[in-house]
Formats: C-alpha cells, sequence, structure tokens
C-alpha cells in the first residue's frame, strides 16, 4: 500500500509539473513573446513587416494539454474507484 501511495503521489506531481510548463497559458504567452522579439528585431534591421500578426488568444488545446486532462480525468477516476472498493471493504469489515 506504501508503494501505490509513494507511485500515486509521483504521477499527481508529474501532472502538476506537466501542467504548468505545458499549460495553454504558458505557451500563448511564449509564443506572444517571440512574435514581439521577432518583430523588434525586424524593426532594428530596418526590414519590412508583411507577415501577419500572432494572436494571443488560441480556443483549441495543444496535444499536451489534452494529453494530461486525460490522464489526469483518468486518475480522478482510478481514485474514486479505488476509494469505492476500500469503503466497501471497511463497510463489510465492520457490518
Amino acid at each position: 500500500m506504501k508503494s501505490f501511495l509513494i507511485d500515486l503521489i509521483l504521477v499527481v506531481l508529474i501532472l502538476i509539473i506537466a501542467t504548468t510548463f505545458f499549460s495553454k497559458d504558458s505557451l500563448q504567452e511564449k509564443n506572444f513573446n517571440k512574435a514581439i522579439d521577432e518583430f523588434e528585431v525586424n524593426i532594428k534591421n530596418e526590414e519590412v513587416v508583411e507577415a501577419g500578426y500572432v494572436s494571443a488568444v488560441q480556443d483549441e488545446e495543444n496535444s499536451i494539454a489534452k494529453t494530461s486532462k486525460y490522464i489526469s480525468e483518468t486518475a480522478v477516476d482510478g481514485i474514486k474507484v479505488v476509494v469505492n472498493v476500500f469503503s466497501e471493504l471497511v463497510d463489510s469489515i465492520f457490518k
């Protein structure tokens, strides 16, 4: 049981870290900052900027966010099953 809890905590920790670094807002901010930096370089080099603007709002989730969302939902469902089984086991012992 101890190793299961350690594994569960590690999975949750990995999900939190992955969500932090690959969240939708973080990726949008990186793309937006990259576009601003490229724009500034073009202006310093006196180049004509003909590229379209980069939108900071993206409605679609990236594949990492979708995967981490699926994994976290599956983990939550698994935790619910474990809690229900443990609850039924405790109920059956004390009846």
